[in-house]
């Protein structure tokens, strides 16, 4: 997987199914521009799950998956036209941007780190 240069990233945790990765996006605006860009580089379109744009405990979360998820698709029996991108496609990509606050820095080594690179 090749991911955005454009941001500094990562990866915490790396096996044959999921990657962990943290990097230095600060809004819902650099999620969406960190998804475009990694969806340009793999080849892959992701479409918008769900989102949670402010919250208690975190800033902003969205949750992706692959166009051709059956996320909203019609299941290969039900489609007649033929036309369905319904690949069951398990990919999913969920991104949450923490608060930034003195009880985070504390506990979370990674929001020290970036937050010493800007």
């Amino acid at each position: 997987m090749i991911y955005p240069a454009s941001f500094k990233h990562e990866i915490v945790k790396e096996d044959d199914v999921n990657i962990i990765l943290r990097c230095d996006a600060k809004s819902i605006q650099d999620i969406n521009v960190w998804v475009a860009e990694l969806g340009r580089l793999n080849y892959i379109h992701w479409n918008v799950r769900s989102t949670i744009p402010n919250g208690q405990r975190i800033k902003c979360s969205k949750k992706f998956v692959c166009q051709h998820s059956a996320f909203q698709k019609p299941s290969a029996l039900a489609n007649q036209k033929g036309l369905s991108k319904n690949a069951e496609c398990p990919a999913s990509l969920k991104a949450v941007i923490k608060l930034d606050t003195v009880s985070t820095r504390k506990k979370d080594p990674f929001i020290k780190v970036f937050t010493l690179y800007n």
